[in-house]
């Protein structure tokens, strides 16, 4: 439990510098970072979003991959030779003989059983560790607004604070 509490503070913590780091570098471009900005600038860096989207999109290829045992397995195999032979037949009177004449094969098949129950549990499983994948994408992408949202709102509140206070210090002189 003391280590989930401790990984929370670290992640609640890292937050706090991305937004920070957001806010910094957009006050650099000489301008105010809106919420907006700062969630698109983040969801194209966060690396545990990006992992998450990359093992989601993998997972959904695991499902068109389990799919495709579905279908039939297609085989074409082709051939040409060529045979020249040459007979001597041996008597009294030896004679030659060349035969020359080509063969040419081809063979088309296709295979495909009849119920395979290992193919469909596959494609049940890789349907549902998609859905998981996904969900965990979700989890992800709304855990990391909730910081962002959080970060922002105690940003403002620390502005404002500051603010209070020069307004304060200005009033005294």
């Amino acid at each position: 439990m003391a280590i989930a509490a401790d990984a929370s503070r670290r992640s609640w913590a890292s937050a706090r510098v991305l937004v920070l780091v957001a806010l910094g570098t957009v006050s650099s471009f000489a301008h105010a970072a809106s919420l907006t900005e700062l969630w698109e600038r983040i969801a194209t860096t966060e690396p545990s979003l990006l992992s998450g989207l990359a093992q989601a999109r993998a997972t959904a290829e695991r499902v068109n991959q389990a799919k495709a045992e579905f279908y039939p397995r297609v085989a074409l195999t082709a051939n040409k030779t060529r045979n020249w032979r040459r007979y001597e037949t041996l008597g009294e009177e030896p004679t030659t003989t060349r035969d020359r004449y080509n063969s040419d094969g081809f063979q088309l098949t296709a295979t495909h059983p009849l119920w395979k129950p290992v193919i469909e549990h596959g494609h049940k499983q890789a349907l549902a560790n998609k859905e998981q994948s996904y969900f965990q994408f979700e989890t992800t992408r709304q855990d990391l607004l909730l910081r962002l949202i959080t970060a922002w709102a105690e940003d403002l509140d620390g502005r404002d604070a500051i603010r209070a206070a020069q307004a304060v210090e200005e009033a005294a002189e």
